[in-house]
């Protein structure tokens, strides 16, 4: 079947991906750890689960604000 050589395809794909992404991910976990806090904190805001100044006030402390 196709099993054998779409995986070998498929392998080679993600090797040559490997060198790319290794530095990307590398240098910005701070920044996708802020994007994640902040998509979370946007959506308890539009649940209701916090006020727009609760909200505010999260962003401002993950953006490192005062």
């Amino acid at each position: 079947g196709l099993g054998v050589p779409l995986g070998g395809m498929i392998g080679q794909s993600m090797a040559n991906m490997e060198p790319a992404e290794a530095p990307v991910s590398k240098a910005q976990p701070d920044t996708n750890d802020k994007i994640r806090q902040l998509r979370e904190a946007s959506e308890l805001r539009d649940a209701g689960v916090i006020t727009e100044d609760e909200f505010l006030n999260l962003k401002s402390q993950i953006l490192g604000g005062p």
